[in-house]
């Protein structure tokens, strides 16, 4: 990173996300989109999910070939349980569970531990934090 030559070296270095895999939920419109495109062009091969994601063409396949990466569309309705088990399974055959230090996906009281601490007086002295429940992903 220090042996960066010019500025945009230096920036490429920082952010470069040549090799990754990136999984964008919502990546069919908007805001989902433009992370999509985002990340593509940062390096990242992209698996697009979202309840209408089609399997042939899309805008954000488009996007994502057209910028050189790969794209692979997942369709999953995040309002049905059994769909996101289903996805996360995918997910897990392709080997992102074992990306996550704690070697499992999240439950529900993971995420409610969380929110009870942030609620609670134990942490009325705690401001301007970002509190990660993401079973040490970004510590790896």
């Amino acid at each position: 990173m220090m042996n960066a030559t010019t500025p945009a070296r230096y920036v490429e270095s920082l952010f470069g996300l040549e090799g990754e895999l990136a999984v964008v939920t919502g990546a069919n419109q908007g805001i989902g989109l433009g992370i999509a495109e985002s990340l593509a062009r940062a390096g990242a091969d992209i698996i697009g999910v979202s309840y209408d994601m089609p399997e042939g063409e899309s805008t954000v396949r488009t996007v994502v070939e057209g910028l050189g990466r790969k794209f692979t569309p997942l369709c999953a309705d995040f309002s049905v349980r059994e769909q996101v088990t289903e996805l996360a399974e995918d997910l897990a055959g392709r080997g992102v569970l074992e990306r996550i230090p704690a070697g499992r996906w999240a439950e529900a009281s993971d995420i409610a531990g969380a929110v009870l601490f942030l609620c609670s007086h134990a942490a009325d002295y705690v401001h301007g934090v970002i509190l990660p429940v993401d079973g040490g992903w970004l510590a790896r």
